[in-house]
């Protein structure tokens, strides 16, 4: 190969990769950027206009507004009736009926109707935390889809470059047809490579823009230093706090608080109410004297809890206690295996990163660079300088895929604490 081919490949190889892959090397800072969406800006637009957050708020208010109507007093009953209509003997009444609830029944329902109020607090707090969470695991997608598609343009502008040398260089005899056709294939990949990556870049904009709850948004440049650094969690410190903060366990210490409340309801059921009614009556018989026509009128009435003693519901409310509190052990299980895998994925996408960054990327990066010294003192061939340059360019894409998972794993547990501030 002529010196000045030599020189000319080794001029573009490292224009394109050393220059074009820049912000991605992991021995220095990333390059700031000063336009696109923070994952802030992309959480306050979603906090503003998330219809499950409406939704949420909604329900919170049809529970209250079960709660107030749970322990309301039945109100009286005014009645007019005609027991007897015949003419110069007929009879007219008013009276007032009024039910009377005893053994607090009505305060327990209250108390009862307050606890599902209080759950569909929590059930709002959670709400918000998984809605915060997609919207976090889309912008970081988004965000890789960006970065990823900008690899792929690289390796397609190095794939261009050396299907062109190569055609240079077998004119000159230096390399044969088919290391030219191998070449163009590559190009041809690389171009496909590029074409996905656009799809997939649009692709995860509107989930992004759907994760919003907002469909519809035009998602455009997203702004994310997917080096920022991140704790490192202990699995039992962070188990402890989940299981003692986290939404659904709070749900299910309410619930065995109403389950409670319902079974002493159930246990009160047995105590009757009764009804009472009082009104006045007129009577037209002529042949009552008039002092007489003139009449009270009085009633009481009382279940007599003879053979239903509400036996049935009582044992129900005792099991559901019962219920209630495995189902606090359930959801403890769960969200500990929740914590685990989180953890366990987040860790080994920090070792993936860390691996790149310390060992992987420098190794191929340094592998680039002998190839190319040695390609300009003609001691290595066109095609292997190519192959340490498209090792490179897979490198940092595993290294994205790798900060993906760190940092959507990174969500997950902090979706898993209720974390409002992310990172």
């Amino acid at each position: 190969m002529r010196k000045w081919q030599r020189g000319l490949f080794a001029a573009m190889t490292c224009a394109v990769l050393f220059n074009e892959f820049e912000p991605v090397r992991a021995s220095e800072p990333a390059a700031v950027e000063t336009v696109g969406l923070t994952l802030s800006d992309v959480e306050r637009f979603t906090l503003d206009n998330h219809p499950a957050l409406n939704e949420a708020g909604a329900e919170i208010e049809v529970a209250r507004g079960k709660a107030v109507q749970a322990g309301l007093y039945p109100n009286p009953v005014w009645y007019a009736s005609s027991p007897q209509w015949a003419g110069n003997i007929s009879q007219y009444n008013t009276y007032v009926g009024q039910d009377f609830v005893t053994g607090g029944k009505l305060k327990l329902d209250q108390l009862a109707a307050h606890r599902s109020a209080w759950q569909s607090e929590w059930q709002a707090v959670q709400t918000r935390q998984d809605v915060l969470k997609g919207v976090r695991l889309a912008f970081f997608s988004a965000v890789v889809a960006e970065q990823r598609l900008s690899v792929y343009q690289q390796m397609l502008v190095i794939a261009e470059k050396s299907s062109e040398l190569g055609a240079d260089l077998m004119k000159a005899g230096e390399i044969s047809q088919a290391d030219v056709l191998a070449l163009e294939t590559e190009t041809q990949l690389a171009q496909t490579n590029v074409e996905n990556a656009e799809v997939q870049l649009v692709a995860s904009q509107r989930k992004l823009a759907a994760a919003t709850g907002v469909p519809q948004w035009r998602v455009g440049l997203l702004r994310a230093n997917l080096k920022d650094e991140l704790p490192e969690y202990d699995e039992d410190n962070l188990r402890a706090i989940v299981l003692a903060d986290h939404s659904f366990t709070q749900k299910s210490r309410i619930e065995i608080d109403r389950a409670g409340v319902l079974h002493t309801r159930a246990c009160r059921e047995v105590i009757p109410n009764f009804n009472v009614q009082g009104g006045y009556q007129r009577t037209n018989d002529p042949s009552i004297s008039p002092g007489l026509r003139d009449q009270g009128y009085f009633q009481l009435a009382v279940t007599v809890p003879l053979w239903d003693r509400n036996q049935g519901n009582i044992h129900a409310a005792e099991n559901d206690i019962a219920r209630a509190s495995a189902s606090l052990k359930r959801v403890e299980a769960e969200l500990s295996d929740q914590v685990a895998d989180a953890v366990a994925r987040y860790r080994s996408a920090m070792k993936l990163v860390k691996r790149y960054e310390s060992d992987v990327l420098p190794r191929a990066r340094r592998v680039l660079t002998l190839n190319q010294q040695l390609f300009k003192q003609g001691q290595t061939d066109f095609l292997r300088l190519y192959q340490a340059q498209r090792s490179l360019s897979e490198a940092e894409l595993k290294y994205l895929d790798a900060q993906e998972q760190r940092w959507q794993a990174a969500a997950a547990i902090a979706n898993l604490q209720r974390q409002e501030q992310f990172p």
